[in-house]
């Protein structure tokens, strides 16, 4: 990890997380998914093996073979922030984008701090931006998650968040729920003016859910080839 990467990092930590760096692993090692956690859904544990070995293109294959479609809404985001902000993408993957930290549960290449997401190793008021895409349907408390993005950022800082609405199970390492836009206000009422927007329509869900109707037909009652 970039000197300057480390330092910015340190200054954003709980004093009790200052010594977490890992040389061996160039990553800040707090917390970690567990094998048993990764193996427990057959996809899951293939879709980690496609993460390692692939990397940074994974994000581009899952583009090319996704039926959900949608612009990139986190490019606009990302313009409206200042070079000297400090930005964390939450439960990254191996997506990556410039001046970004990347946290997540599992050590990917790109990942630089290895953290729960729902106990965030920041101090207060210390995160200008936060970008979480389709995560918090894989977070099993989602109020004690949000009430996390609520302390890290500074006042005034910015959220871009995706969630599914009509999405089959998809776990990673898990997958504990779906949102509704009232659901999402509730969620988010400590948020100041939160707008919430369609980011994939219909189309996505029936193209999802047609993928999913026609892998159980085919697989004749076997779980394994339907997934």
């Amino acid at each position: 990890m970039n000197p300057q990467l480390k330092e910015s990092i340190l200054l954003k930590f709980q004093p009790q997380y200052k010594s977490s760096f890992s040389e061996s692993r160039d990553k800040f090692v707090i917390y970690e998914f567990s094998k048993e956690q990764v193996d427990s859904d057959f996809l899951n544990r293939w879709k980690e093996v496609a993460k390692r070995r692939i990397g940074k293109f994974y994000p581009f294959l899952i583009t090319a073979l996704s039926p959900v479609y949608g612009k990139d809404k986190v490019i606009n985001f990302l313009k409206l922030a200042k070079t000297s902000d400090f930005i964390v993408n939450l439960g990254s993957g191996t997506h990556t984008y410039p001046n970004v930290v990347n946290l997540d549960g599992s050590a990917y290449d790109n990942v630089h701090i290895l953290a729960n997401l729902e106990d965030l190793p920041f101090l207060d008021n210390i995160v200008d931006s936060i970008i979480s895409i389709a995560v918090l349907e894989h977070v099993s408390s989602p109020s004690k998650h949000v009430a996390e993005f609520f302390r890290v950022l500074k006042p005034g800082g910015r959220l871009i968040i995706f969630v599914p609405f009509l999405q089959p199970f998809h776990a990673s390492p898990s997958d504990y729920q779906r949102y509704t836009d009232v659901g999402l206000k509730k969620l988010f009422e400590a948020f100041e003016s939160p707008k919430i927007e369609v980011a994939s329509g219909p189309t996505s869900a029936l193209v999802w859910l047609m993928q999913e109707w026609i892998a159980m037909v085919l697989s004749m009652g076997s779980m394994r080839l339907y997934k």
